[in-house]
C-alpha cells in the first residue's frame, strides 16, 4: 500500500472505517444524515467507500458540491447524475422532459438549464428526484459532499431556498436518503442565515455524526501497510505505533508523514520520526495545510458570522 497524501484514496485502502460505515448505512434505514469533521479525517474517503461498496438493494450516488455556487449549478449537476442512472436503466427523465415542453421554443443542450427559466429551478430540481425514485427498486442515497462550502458561495437567500426545498424533497420521497458532509459544520451556516431573519429548522430530521480520528489500533495497522508498501526499513517495531500517536491517529497526515519519510537514506529510528514531525509542522511550505486549524480558532473565538469562511 502506498502513501497518497490528500489524493484520492481507493476505498480497498480506507482503513479503520468499516465500523463507523455499517453504523452509517444502518441509520441510513431510518434518516437522512449530517456528517461533520475537522478537515483531513477522511469524511470523503468514507462517503466514497460508501458509494462503491453499497449494501444490496441502495443506489449510492457521490457528487462533490464544494465547486456550485448557484442552486442552479446544482439542480445541473444533479441532473447529470440522476440522468447517468436512468441511462443504464434505459429509461428517460420523463417528468424533466414533459416539465421542459411546457416552454414552446427552449433548446435543451446537454444539462443545461436554459436561462429563460432558471426561476424554475425549484420545480425542476423536484421533478428529477420524481424521476429517479420512479425508475428505482432500490433505496436512493444522494452523497452530497461539503454541503456547506456550496451554500456559503450562495446569497442567503438562495442558501435558504435550497435548505428547505431539500427537506421538502425528503419529507414527499421516503425513499430519498441524504448525506451531507463539511468541514465547515452545517449549523455554522444556519446561525448565519438565522441572522439574516432565518426560522425553518431545515436538518432536524437528519441525525448528525461526528467522524472522529482513526483508533490507536487502526493507525497503527495503516502506518505499518504503508511502511511495508514503500519499502521503509525500521529500526525499532513501535515506529508504526509512534507514528500514528504522532499525528492524533489522523490517516491525512499518517499518510504526509511516511511519505516524507521514505525519502531518507538511513533506516527508520525514532527519534527521526520526531524530528520530522516538528520539521513538517514549522516547514514554511506548509505541506500539511495547518493554517487551517488556526483560522478555524480565530473564526469561532470571534463568534461572528458577518462574513463567510
Amino acid at each position: 500500500m502506498k502513501t497518497n497524501p490528500g489524493g484520492k484514496i481507493a476505498p480497498n485502502e480506507v482503513i479503520g472505517r468499516d465500523l463507523l460505515i455499517r453504523e452509517l448505512w444502518d441509520r441510513l434505514e431510518q434518516q437522512s444524515i449530517i456528517i461533520s469533521a475537522e478537515r483531513r479525517m477522511g469524511k470523503t474517503s468514507v462517503i466514497r467507500k460508501m458509494e462503491y461498496e453499497p449494501p444490496a438493494g441502495k443506489l449510492a450516488i457521490f457528487r462533490d458540491l464544494e465547486g456550485i455556487e448557484s442552486p442552479v449549478e446544482f439542480v445541473e449537476a444533479v441532473w447529470r447524475d440522476v440522468e447517468a442512472y436512468l441511462s443504464t436503466a434505459q429509461k428517460a427523465t420523463e417528468s424533466v422532459k414533459q416539465f421542459l415542453n411546457q416552454f414552446k421554443g427552449i433548446e435543451i443542450s446537454g444539462f443545461k438549464i436554459p436561462e429563460v427559466i432558471t426561476t424554475q429551478w425549484k420545480v425542476l430540481l423536484a421533478k428529477i428526484i420524481e424521476d429517479l425514485v420512479a425508475n428505482q427498486d432500490k433505496q436512493v442515497i444522494l452523497l452530497w459532499d461539503e454541503m456547506p462550502y456550496m451554500l456559503n458561495k450562495m446569497p442567503d437567500k438562495e442558501a435558504m431556498e435550497v435548505l428547505d426545498v431539500l427537506r421538502s424533497l425528503r419529507q414527499t420521497y421516503p425513499k430519498i436518503r441524504m448525506v451531507f458532509t463539511g468541514s465547515i459544520g452545517l449549523h455554522h451556516i444556519v446561525n448565519q442565515l438565522r441572522q439574516q431573519g432565518y426560522s425553518n429548522e431545515p436538518t432536524n430530521d437528519m441525525y448528525p455524526v461526528d467522524i472522529k480520528p482513526l483508533a490507536l489500533k487502526d493507525a497503527t495497522n495503516l502506518s505499518r501497510l504503508l511502511i511495508v508498501g514503500e519499502n521503509i526499513a525500521i529500526a525499532d517495531q513501535n515506529i508504526p505505533e509512534v507514528i500514528a500517536k504522532s499525528v492524533g491517529c489522523i490517516p491525512f497526515y499518517i499518510h504526509h508523514l511516511i511519505s516524507s519519510l521514505k525519502f531518507a537514506n538511513d533506516t527508520l529510528d525514532l527519534a527521526s520520526v520526531e524530528d520530522k514531525v516538528i520539521e513538517s509542522i514549522i516547514n514554511p511550505q506548509n505541506p500539511w495545510k495547518m493554517e487551517h486549524y488556526r483560522e478555524r480558532i480565530d473564526i469561532q473565538t470571534k463568534n461572528t458570522y458577518s462574513f463567510r469562511y
